[in-house]
């Protein structure tokens, strides 16, 4: 049995998925605001994460790559045993299943041509826009990226059937430190994040920043990466049978921030990670120069109207300006 390491493992996780007719590339879109031209960067989740991403973005055009490593928590690489232990912990809470959709289903089948996610939209919103928001998640003590998940969910109530199952959020954090400057890989691992009908921001704030602090990140890491104890073929089976192990709402990530703030930009820019039928909905978030973005789409599973994917980001702005309504959530 040929040996793999944990990149290899990863990259044929993300190959295996495309040959099951997945569509796994990571786009990113650059409008300059003076020409108004627009350029499109398409990378294979085989081969890099969102930093890796946009640091190749970055290469391409001729930019200086970014200095993305994570500073709190420092996140330094803990041995194998505690790894596998961390793994244990996270296969005693699989999401067996997610609240289902009122999205009436595609046609959308599996196929050799993947096909790419076309109910997309993205926006880059304005400095005082953007102040706005992180004058609310401070107001409620809360980390940005909670209060930016939180008001993502609530934007999707209205596509929920129940409001009272639980709703699985896999949220990818980069497990680079300040020795490991790579922005040519796939190094990451993820937690995952649970809302429910009256989960209060705080409480998923704290369950967010324990799981960060306990380095479950790395449990996760583990299992995409069990490849080189497992081999290839029964790493193959059980990236097909995931789709049944571990059904998701979707995925959302922050690239974090860069650049000091600026009252006019010179580009707007978005990117948008991979959604698989089992995980139908993506989002990522990111901060330039002050500014934030948002970025949302459907898998073809559940749509293919771009005017749907804009409704949402719309709804996502909203609730992130005025505050998420916990009375009715």
């Amino acid at each position: 049995m040929p040996c793999m390491n944990v990149e290899d493992s990863i990259r044929y996780w993300f190959e295996t998925l495309e040959n099951q007719g997945e569509y796994i590339q990571i786009h990113i879109w650059c409008k300059n605001r003076k020409t108004l031209k627009e350029e499109e960067f398409v990378y294979s989740h085989a081969q890099v994460d969102g930093i890796a991403a946009i640091n190749c973005m970055m290469k391409e055009k001729g930019m200086e790559q970014l200095d993305l490593i994570p500073k709190i928590p420092k996140r330094h690489i803990p041995g194998l045993g505690t790894q596998f232990l961390l793994f244990l912990k996270y296969l005693s809470r699989l999401p067996f299943w997610s609240v289902p959709w009122t999205l009436p289903k595609t046609n959308w089948k599996p196929g050799r041509n993947p096909e790419a996610p076309s109910s997309k939209s993205w926006k880059m919103l304005s400095l005082k826009d953007s102040d706005l928001i992180r004058k609310q998640a401070k107001k409620n003590n809360v980390h940005l990226n909670t209060y930016l998940l939180y008001c993502l969910d609530q934007s999707l109530s209205a596509y929920y059937k129940s409001l009272t199952k639980k709703r699985v959020w896999l949220i990818p954090v980069s497990l680079r430190y300040e020795q490991q400057k790579q922005y040519d890989k796939n190094i990451t691992g993820f937690v995952d994040a649970y809302l429910i009908q009256k989960k209060s921001l705080q409480k998923l704030n704290d369950e967010i920043k324990n799981s960060l602090l306990k380095g479950d990140a790395f449990g996760g890491h583990f299992g995409v990466g069990i490849g080189r104890f497992i081999g290839k073929t029964l790493l193959g089976f059980l990236v097909k049978s995931n789709h049944y192990m571990q059904v998701r709402t979707g995925v959302f990530t922050n690239l974090g921030s860069w650049g000091e703030h600026k009252e006019e930009v010179d580009y707007d820019w978005a990117g948008l990670p991979p959604v698989i039928r089992s995980q139908p909905v993506g989002a990522l978030t990111a901060t330039y120069h002050g500014h934030m973005l948002l970025a949302f789409q459907f898998h073809p599973v559940l749509s293919r109207d771009p005017q749907l994917a804009q409704k949402v980001i719309e709804s996502w702005i909203q609730i992130l300006i005025a505050g998420p309504d916990s009375k009715e959530f």
